[in-house]
């Protein structure tokens, strides 16, 4: 249980990096564009 607990938590913030990186992108792509 611990190690699936573990391995949600890493998931969830890998899930939250690719968001901000998706944001960041689109924001760039936007102010180039």
């Amino acid at each position: 249980m611990q190690t699936s607990k573990k391995h949600l938590g890493q998931s969830v913030g890998m899930a939250v990096l690719f968001a901000m990186a998706c944001m960041m992108l689109v924001t760039f792509m936007s102010r180039m564009g």
